[in-house]
């Protein structure tokens, strides 16, 4: 019988993420939006790359290093995965037809301040840099969360500050007051 306490039930929950990621990025998809002008696409290109190679540096970490992870951690950390996914889906939702991998402005566009938009300005973005480092670190990839993260946030922040601009630009005024009004 396989050891349940090493790398095979830390397989098995990359796994079991990985999937649930897939079908949320398939939602995400499903729900982009279209219309008006796009920009920041070479980040999302660089945010696709990181998406292909974290799931490759996962499992072959898990492999590799054969770390020993209890199983209550990693439990733990899919729990806050699963809480992480369920919110960007509400997010999602939330914006719906503005929803965009690209940073992009639509013509007939309107400041969303509904869902998690009350509290958060850039609540998916938030959850991706809880999401850099949350993902790999579930099935015990460690070096794989310290990677990702270091990554993932300047371009997370990055990406932000260029939504924040053009948002100000769009909604001038409005967005001031909605900036006080909210966090991040």
């Amino acid at each position: 019988m396989p050891d349940l306490t090493g790398k095979y039930y830390a397989l098995t929950i990359f796994a079991v993420l990985g999937c649930v990621k897939g079908f949320v990025e398939a939602f995400a998809a499903r729900s982009r939006g279209r219309g008006g002008e796009e920009s920041s696409k070479a980040v999302s290109k660089l945010f696709i790359l990181a998406g292909i190679l974290t799931p490759v540096f996962i499992p072959a970490e898990i492999i590799f290093f054969e770390r020993p992870v209890s199983l209550s951690f990693s439990l733990l950390f899919s729990a806050v995965f699963f809480v992480l996914m369920y919110a960007r889906i509400l997010a999602i939702k939330a914006l719906g037809s503005f929803y965009s991998v690209d940073i992009r402005i639509a013509d007939a566009h309107r400041l969303v301040k509904t869902g998690p938009y009350r509290y958060f300005r850039h609540p998916i973005y938030l959850i991706g840099l809880i999401e850099s480092f949350v993902y790999p670190l579930a099935p015990g990839a460690f070096l794989t969360a310290a990677v990702s993260a270091a990554v993932s946030f300047p371009l997370i922040l990055f990406r932000r500050a260029e939504e924040e601009k053009a948002l100000l630009e769009k909604f001038g005024a409005e967005y001031e007051i909605y900036k006080k009004a909210t966090w991040f």
